[in-house]
């Protein structure tokens, strides 16, 4: 999988599932952005940025992180949202969520977006 290059958010990214996806994206070249209520770590793997002690559930902390990360970025380039709970956990999900985002592009992003929306 092709990710080189691309700068993805994890929300989330304190728990299990959080953590392996991150390990997955980044063994796939993603810069990551980490994104969780607890404190970032003091230590941070190449190519990941954390953003801790950030509570989502606020509409202007969620949008100021996100807006810091394409400050810090440069761009934005997909989200996995994770934060708040997850079911399916295994491997073979993380696999998938990683596989689904290859090839994506703002186009299918929206497409995506809208669809679910019209869905709600």
């Amino acid at each position: 999988m092709k990710l080189a290059g691309k700068v993805l958010v994890i929300t989330g990214s304190g728990g299990a599932l959080g953590q392996a996806t991150a390990a997955t994206l980044r063994g796939c070249g993603a810069t990551l952005a980490l994104i969780d209520h607890a404190a970032a770590p003091a230590a941070q793997a190449a190519g990941t940025v954390h953003y801790g002690g950030i509570d989502l559930t606020r509409e202007d902390a969620a949008r100021s992180v996100m807006e810091r990360v394409v400050k810090d970025a440069g761009r934005l380039d997909g989200l996995i949202n994770i934060a708040g709970g997850c079911c399916g956990n295994t491997p073979e999900h993380i696999a998938a969520i990683a596989k689904a985002l290859e090839g994506r592009t703002p186009r299918k992003w929206r497409n995506a977006a809208d669809e679910r929306e019209k869905a709600a």
